[in-house]
């Protein structure tokens, strides 16, 4: 994806993206966690910059933003859970519980030390 984006890029040109992904130096058992709690695309072989670098961009840089991430994310779990009500018909049955259970899980694996948000910025 990276490779296809910088093709889109002038030179010279930005790319930024969010992302959720595995703390590194994990032992292989909470590596292991952290791929099960975290969005699919979170198992990834190598890191972000690593991944920016062998793509072709440049200057990349990273900026943890976990802790605000964690904020919202036990916001939006906290709103959820009010609105459950409401919410909870508007889907099949029992999806909404299971989202609500896997936030629950993607929280605690961050709150863990195991996930990690991150802002990513490099140019073309």
């Amino acid at each position: 994806m990276l490779r296809a984006l910088e093709h889109q890029l002038r030179p010279g040109g930005h790319t930024a993206f969010l992302t959720i992904h595995v703390a590194p130096g994990l032992p292989a058992a909470a590596r292991r966690r952290a791929a099960r709690e975290g969005p699919r695309a979170v198992a990834t072989r190598s890191d972000h910059l690593t991944m920016l670098r062998k793509a072709g961009y440049v200057d990349a840089i990273e900026i943890d933003v976990t802790a605000a991430f964690l904020h919202t994310a036990r916001a939006w779990l906290q709103e959820s859970a009010r609105l459950g009500d409401e919410l909870a018909p508007l889907e099949l049955p029992g999806a909404f519980a299971e989202r609500q259970s896997e936030r629950k899980r993607m929280i605690a694996a961050i709150e863990d030390g195991l996930l990690l948000r991150s802002l990513y910025s490099a140019r073309r």
